[in-house]
């Protein structure tokens, strides 16, 4: 815009002057005859992120950091080095990765901040939490994640949800069916429903899989975030305030037995 070019002295440059044909790359065609302005469109930040964000995660392993992603190390899949280019495209999308990871933590601020009000979870955070009342979180739970996690299983080989899918780490589906057993008895699938919110929630993450899956990842960013980092602290919370046995009953939602290291593999993710 004019205003942008004023500002950024664009407007003084003899290159982007009236006079001299304004932007030189608006009428500009690549080799392959795409206009340029299309290809670079290819070059945005959730295409960068979904063509790469996933790139070699499990060879490297979930230690790997920015230093490892200078380094000529194993691409994913295909048994060879990367090259130099290849490397940088990859720290380049880390850091991109970040990026969104950002937005999505800036543009949740004000709902997550909410969610810490709400009565339910200030009394859970202060461990005055009952039985009754968290065995029907554990069922609503239950029918939310059984809703994500099919929807991803669905669309695994979508680009986007491709970077972010760790069914073996992150799928609580059969954890919380452990503890339904342990809350409801081994015939809890025949009494266990949903609350009407949450049948919304689940209503609305079966239209996300349907209509739009690339939707799907901020409900993963949610929720699965939101279970490694403040969800340690409700399960600390759940066992001092019903007395739960030190062996994991009734708590198993919150571990994550093939995550070896929940702040290493947050960055990761």
């Amino acid at each position: 815009s004019l205003k942008i070019k004023a500002e950024s002295g664009l407007d003084q440059c003899p290159v982007f002057a009236p006079d001299a044909g304004g932007c030189p790359f608006k009428g500009a065609v690549c080799s392959n005859g795409v206009p340029l302005v299309d290809h670079l469109d290819t070059r945005s930040i959730l295409d960068v992120l979904v063509r790469y964000a996933g790139h070699s995660v499990e060879t490297e392993g979930l230690a790997a950091g920015k230093a490892e992603a200078k380094t000529e190390t194993e691409d994913s899949g295909v048994g060879r080095k990367r090259t130099a280019s290849e490397a940088e495209r990859h720290e380049v999308a880390v850091a991109e990765g970040l990026a969104v990871a950002k937005l999505l933590k800036e543009g949740t601020k004000v709902a997550h901040k909410a969610a810490e009000n709400v009565h339910y979870v200030r009394e859970f955070i202060h461990c005055r939490v009952t039985r009754e009342v968290y065995k029907q979180n554990v069922a609503n739970l239950y029918f939310v994640y059984q809703a994500l996690e099919a929807a991803f299983d669905e669309h695994a080989a979508h680009p986007a949800l491709a970077a972010i899918y760790y069914p073996k780490e992150l799928h609580r589906t059969a954890t919380l069916e452990k503890d339904l057993e342990f809350y409801w008895g081994a015939d809890w699938k025949d009494l266990v429903e949903p609350t009407p919110i949450a049948r919304e929630y689940v209503a609305r993450l079966y239209e996300v899989s349907r209509n739009d899956p690339l939707l799907l990842v901020p409900h993963a960013y949610t929720r699965y975030m939101g279970d490694l980092s403040g969800g340690q602290v409700l399960k600390r919370s759940a066992v001092k305030a019903m007395g739960l046995p030190s062996n994991g009953d009734g708590v198993r939602f919150y571990e994550f037995e093939h995550v070896d290291n929940m702040k290493t593999f947050l960055k990761v993710f």
